[in-house]
């Protein structure tokens, strides 16, 4: 007997969050390989133009932060599977914390 979490709707989380990364780690690059030609356009230099890339990762960090709370908030809509166990969902300082950690994490 198939387990429920093997069906297709189960493997969707993964994927979304999976092309999320990738869309993340795209538009990094993109933005990087384009600070040489944005140098020689505004007739600055690269390290100038560095703050360019680390808004735009910091932006997403805050982004994927606040998306991240808000559904912790409502959980997943429609799922069958509850996000959590009933009566041991961890406290939300825990996951502010662990957010807050893999964020410093994949900082460094």
């Amino acid at each position: 007997m198939p387990c429920p979490a093997a069906s297709a709707s189960g493997w969707l989380p993964l994927l979304t969050v999976s092309l999320s990364t990738f869309m993340v780690l795209f538009g990094v690059t993109i933005v990087s390989v384009a600070v040489p030609a944005m140098a020689d356009a505004l007739d600055s230099s690269s390290t100038d133009l560095q703050w360019t890339v680390d808004i735009y990762v910091l932006v997403l960090a805050a982004l994927l932060m606040a998306i991240g709370s808000v559904s912790d908030l409502f959980g997943i809509a429609g799922s069958r599977v509850p996000p959590h166990p009933p009566g041991r969902r961890p406290p939300r300082r825990l996951l502010a914390a662990g957010r807050i950690t893999v964020w410093t994490a994949s900082r460094g």
